[in-house]
């Protein structure tokens, strides 16, 4: 996703609005369970947090059409006290042993 940056917080990532990308997982739920699940996140990520509908491309298609996504954006400043991961991927992050 462009349009964000991703930071460390603690022992979690937090992506926030900003000149980057991020690089995550789309998980796809059943129509029947949006509002189950997501009740469930939002009571989860609280107030610090905003659900969003975001455009993301996703990287194993082969044409470059971007999808709508819901995701969690936290605050930017949160992110400007906290550490910038490069590249914006946290799986590589966690990777190279912080």
């Amino acid at each position: 996703m462009e349009g964000a940056t991703l930071h460390v917080v603690s022992w979690y990532p937090l992506a926030a609005p900003g000149q980057g990308v991020v690089r995550g997982e789309v998980m796809w739920l059943a129509t029947e369970e949006h509002a189950c699940v997501l009740a469930e996140l939002d009571a989860y990520e609280g107030d610090e947090y905003e659900r969003v509908v975001r455009m993301v491309r996703l990287l194993d298609r082969e044409d470059d059409d971007e999808i709508a996504c819901w995701l969690y954006l936290g605050a930017t400043t949160e992110a400007a006290r906290s550490p910038r991961v490069p590249g914006g991927d946290w799986r590589a992050y966690l990777g190279t042993g912080r």
